[in-house]
């Protein structure tokens, strides 16, 4: 398989190829596909938002579990 028939051509092919994750779990600064390692743990050591990883160059919110969820509404 080449590079460019691996490359994503569309948000939709980007969020597939990330599991199917929602679009709104995807932070677009920096552009998806674009981010480095680096830019994620300072993202998080700032605490300034929620907690992101890295996948494939993407930075994803983590999803809240049902515990948290319960704690953060309380």
């Amino acid at each position: 398989m080449s590079l460019n028939s691996a490359l994503a051509t569309t948000l939709q092919d980007h969020l597939a190829q990330l599991g199917d994750i929602a679009p709104d779990r995807v932070r677009m600064q920096p552009a998806p596909g674009m981010a480095t390692i680096e830019e994620c743990i300072a993202l998080n050591e700032s605490r300034s938002e929620g907690l992101y990883e890295w996948v494939d160059g993407t930075l994803v919110e983590k999803a809240m579990s049902y515990e948290a969820s319960v704690v953060a509404g309380a």
